[in-house]
């Protein structure tokens, strides 16, 4: 059973809120789901594949059928590893703080 956890380890003194339900679920998941891996995704200090315009020009070559380049197969390869990471998970828990009343842009950009 694999369990992806977009969030951010706990900052001291004391994390958010949000994150501390997130980090009780976890715990309280583990004693129950001894076998469960967790894999936890840093969205703010994990270097994550920007949608630029490689990224854009590999996806329209993908959907057209045309050869990627070099650039644009490196840039296609970085998302792809990350959707791989969301694909593989049985389950996804977001705890996140609020962000001007929104999810953060860094998790929002990594996940579209």
């Amino acid at each position: 059973m694999s369990t992806l956890s977009p969030s951010r380890p706990p900052p001291p003194p004391r994390p958010p809120p949000p994150l501390r339900v997130a980090h009780a679920f976890l715990a309280a998941y583990r004693e129950t789901h001894p076998e469960a891996h967790v894999d936890t995704l840093d969205v703010w200090s994990t270097p994550l594949p920007e949608f630029d315009g490689a990224a854009l020009d590999a996806k329209y070559a993908g959907i057209a059928g045309q050869p990627l380049t070099a650039v644009q197969s490196r840039a296609w390869a970085a998302i792809r590893a990350l959707a791989a990471r969301f694909q593989r998970a049985e389950r996804i828990l977001i705890g996140v703080p609020m962000w001007n009343f929104m999810i953060p842009y860094k998790l929002t950009s990594s996940t579209a």
